[in-house]
């Protein structure tokens, strides 16, 4: 009989309103009465029934978000696991939704629990470890300028149930065939054209986002670690067994380091990259720390290279970041095919700076040529600038969000 005359009332309201409005309200009525806790919120004081009441309101009569949003999709059954590939998907993800003139981005990301290298069959993924590797990977996403929501799947699954509920409110990045077909292997060099063809439209490019909580943590790592009032140069070496082409030469670079060290007393090293990465001998250099010796994350070693004064390289996926920044960069051994946008040999990409250098593997490698190209850019770079950069946003901010550190120091 209820249920009737439900259906009734129903009928009865126009333009579909019963349905968009007093079905959900009824299901709270119905789910209170048979539950105690409609007991609880009744004997609660007025102002919190209020409040309920309130959220209550807003949440039945909730408009319809009519606004197109922007879904980037990075799923790691087809896309690498690597650092660069998630920082260039989000590097055209910025270039997107300027081009686009949408509101805002939200991201999901995906792995197959089951399955989580994928199609790459990668020796160090298993079921046990693949979500601590997912959650270090995620503060990756975090570089997009606009980024509202991140979402994390462990299947594809569950992540198709959102998408089924969600798709009307969104642009899908890459395209639903692309992901469905599972035709969709994001690797940087291929996707660079997006980002030359956005500079030689608008004559910028969207920068990668490190935010302040990073960025006061990486100035206040070079002040307190480094030699006082010495200027941090960023090192990253590729030392991996996965493309030799890339990996550094300990013959070339140790005299390199070397030669700075005794040229330039007011310089130190600071070198970036997997634990044990680093180039045999290069602990008994002075003005010389590992990253790493610090504990340091991937999203840390990040923000070092791009509040660093300048950063030295040969070609890896942290080099992104850099890339799509305002940091000077000297970046060696860009393998010849990888260039599949075409540019001449000795130039870079045209949103590059007059202070970011990007040199193929057709240059012979040695430590004069190094050092030369070095002291290039250096000679055109401003260290008293960047020191009062330094001190001035290198003021502490809690790395926690509701309380501080006592200083233990000021006490004593």
């Amino acid at each position: 009989m209820l249920k009737k005359r439900f259906k009734i009332l129903l009928d009865k309201l126009p333009f579909g309103l019963g349905r968009k409005y007093l079905i959900p309200f009824m299901i709270f009525i119905i789910d209170f009465r048979h539950n105690y806790k409609w007991y609880f919120i009744y004997r609660l004081p007025w102002y919190l029934r209020m409040k309920f009441y309130t959220n209550m309101i807003n949440l039945v009569f909730m408009p319809s978000n009519r606004k197109k949003r922007l879904l980037g999709i990075y799923d790691f059954k087809t896309c690498p696991w690597s650092v660069g590939d998630p920082l260039m998907f989000v590097e055209e993800l910025n270039c997107l939704l300027e081009e686009l003139s949408i509101e805002g981005i939200d991201i999901c990301v995906i792995y197959d629990n089951d399955n989580p290298a994928g199609i790459r069959h990668n020796d160090n993924l298993s079921s046990e470890n693949a979500r601590d590797y997912v959650l270090d990977w995620l503060p990756l996403f975090s570089t997009c300028q606009n980024l509202d929501s991140l979402f994390h799947f462990k299947s594809r699954l569950e992540f198709n149930y959102f998408l089924r509920g969600n798709m009307d409110r969104y642009m899908i990045f890459p395209s639903i065939t692309n992901h469905l077909g599972e035709t969709y292997n994001y690797t940087w060099h291929a996707e660079i054209r997006p980002m030359v063809e956005f500079y030689k439209k608008h004559k910028r490019i969207p920068h990668l986002r490190i935010g302040p909580l990073k960025s006061s943590w990486a100035y206040q790592f070079f002040l307190k670690h480094i030699n006082p009032n010495n200027i941090p140069v960023v090192l990253s070496l590729k030392l991996t067994d996965h493309d030799h082409q890339r990996n550094a030469d300990p013959s070339v670079w140790l005299p390199f380091i070397a030669r700075i060290v005794k040229d330039h007393k007011e310089l130190s090293f600071v070198f970036v990259g997997l634990k044990g990465e680093e180039l045999p001998g290069i602990r008994k250099l002075s003005n010389v720390i590992i990253a790493k010796d610090y504990g340091t994350s991937i999203i840390e070693d990040l923000a070092l290279i791009q509040k660093s004064f300048i950063y030295i390289a040969t070609v890896s996926g942290p080099n992104t970041i850099a890339l799509f920044s305002d940091t000077p960069y000297i970046i060696f051994q860009m393998p010849v095919e990888q260039k599949n946008y075409p540019i001449k040999r000795g130039e870079n990409y045209c949103f590059a700076t007059q202070y970011q250098k990007l040199f193929d593997t057709t240059y012979p490698m040695s430590a004069e040529f190094i050092y030369d190209e070095f002291q290039k850019v250096y000679e055109k770079l401003d260290i008293k600038q960047w020191l009062a950069t330094a001190k001035s946003k290198s003021t502490f901010v809690s790395q926690h969000p509701s309380t501080h550190v006592l200083n233990t120091e000021k006490a004593e």
